[in-house]
């Protein structure tokens, strides 16, 4: 059976730094894939030995190990180097005095994915792992009373003790208000037009971007005329994946419309619960407000609404292994009010991939947007900070920092000593001390900060 070329670049992206081996000898070496040869296993040549004999694959297993390759139309996992290949077959031997076969390659077992996961595999990932917390605090207390800790012969050893009681941790969450009902619409003396603004269309996944831009501007021609513009468009997704990014990517980046996406499955139902969320969805997207921290809207919590604080999260996401073609994208987003659910972002794609820093111009938008919609600057700034391993968070910090810098003292022409900054670490560790104690000395006494 011959493997068609499309077909080999998706074995070949699958099969990539997985681990194989050989079983055919007493030896069983394990070895790393890093593609898939182009030419069928029969065609294969390699040298070996100190006189460096070029051979075949089929004559090197067929003298060394007395085994005759079948399947030689398929081609060779390739290991090792471009200099010195290392041609693993793929197929299965028939041993001759005994109705059984041998695998020659195997795939090593309990290798862990590291790939991207498609939407149904995710999916089916979290079905299989999200739990109810009384069933995972009973499969917890059944895995302690079967494992036993406190008899196990290593554990008396160095003298520990294991409780079989679990430590609750009780969260303080805050509390929620709801907005008042007064603003609510009275719908009960209105009349709603069933027909839409445009025909109900559908069109092929292929074609989401044409369509988009068409639905987008036949509706601006017929709002023309009242001096409005579209603003909601909700849309119905397909069954196939991967659409939804294109719309949001289309209608928000290029368009600038709301976009409200809906599953096909539940949309077609037509509950009243699912009708609600979306709704409320809507709102907020439409700059509306549901709900708000109880503590926030009476500007009672601590260090955040004794005056104008801004706060900051910032993340660098490096593409999966094996996917060269994918920048690393470095994305920074702020909350104005902790009453909004509102956030704005910015992303970049950094220069340096590994270190995936935030530069002054994606701060300087958020700062500015913040100028706007508050009516004042912001005083404060809390900065939580992800995605940097211990080695290069202070090279980080400096360089993130003097891009905070730059913004205020430059371009925004505010006195930075003024708004304190904070970075908090995901992880803490000893850089976390560092950098606070650093910034208590700026901060309280003043030193010169260029």
């Amino acid at each position: 059976m011959l493997i068609i070329a499309y077909q080999a670049v998706s074995v070949k992206k699958a099969l990539k730094m997985v681990k194989a081996e050989l079983i055919h000898s007493e030896d069983v070496k394990q070895h790393k894939i890093s593609s898939v040869s182009v030419q069928p296993t029969s065609q294969l040549t390699f040298t070996f030995g100190d006189t460096r004999t070029q051979t075949s694959v089929v004559k090197y297993f067929r003298e060394k190990y007395d085994i005759t390759l079948n399947f030689t139309a398929l081609p060779a996992l390739l290991a090792g180097s471009d200099s010195t290949p290392i041609y693993l077959p793929m197929e299965y031997h028939q041993l001759a005095l005994a109705f059984s076969f041998l695998q020659l390659c195997k795939i090593v077992p309990g290798q862990r994915y590291s790939k991207r996961l498609n939407d149904r595999q995710v999916s089916a990932l979290l079905k299989a792992t999200c739990l109810r917390p009384n069933d995972r605090e009973r499969s917890i207390n059944q895995m302690v009373r079967h494992n036993n800790y406190n008899t196990d012969k290593f554990v008396n050893e160095f003298g520990l003790r294991v409780r079989t009681e679990l430590t609750p941790k009780m969260v303080n969450g805050g509390k929620v208000k709801f907005l008042d009902s007064v603003r609510i619409w009275l719908t009960c003396a209105r009349d709603f037009n069933p027909m839409p603004l445009l025909p109900i269309r559908s069109a092929h996944p292929a074609y989401i971007e044409k369509t988009l831009l068409e639905i987008h501007q036949q509706s601006n021609a017929q709002l023309a005329s009242a001096g409005k513009l579209l603003q909601l468009l909700i849309i119905i997704l397909p069954d196939a994946t991967g659409t939804y990014g294109k719309i949001k990517r289309v209608c928000e980046t290029e368009l600038g419309i709301i976009s409200q996406c809906c599953h096909p499955k539940q949309a077609s139902k037509c509950q009243k619960q699912y009708l609600e969320n979306v709704a409320l969805k809507i709102n907020v997207k439409a700059g509306g407000r549901n709900n708000g921290l109880l503590n926030a809207l009476s500007r009672k919590i601590p260090y955040v609404t004794d005056m104008p604080t801004i706060i900051f999260g910032a993340d660098v996401v490096h593409p999966q292994p094996g996917s060269n073609a994918r920048p690393s994208i470095a994305a920074i987003c702020c909350q104005h009010l902790l009453c909004d659910l509102l956030v704005v972002a910015s992303m970049d794609w950094p220069e340096d991939p590994q270190r995936g820093m935030v530069h002054s111009g994606m701060i300087r938008e958020l700062l500015i947007a913040f100028r706007r919609s508050t009516g004042h600057r912001s005083h404060r700034i809390i900065f939580y900070r992800d995605g940097v391993c211990e080695g290069q968070f202070n090279q980080v910090l400096l360089y993130e920092m003097d891009a905070i810098r730059k913004v205020y003292i430059i371009r925004l022409q505010s006195n930075f000593l003024n708004n304190h900054v904070f970075y908090f670490l995901f992880l803490y560790g000893t850089s976390f001390s560092r950098h606070v104690f650093h910034w208590r000395k700026i901060i309280y006494r003043q030193l010169p900060l260029w």
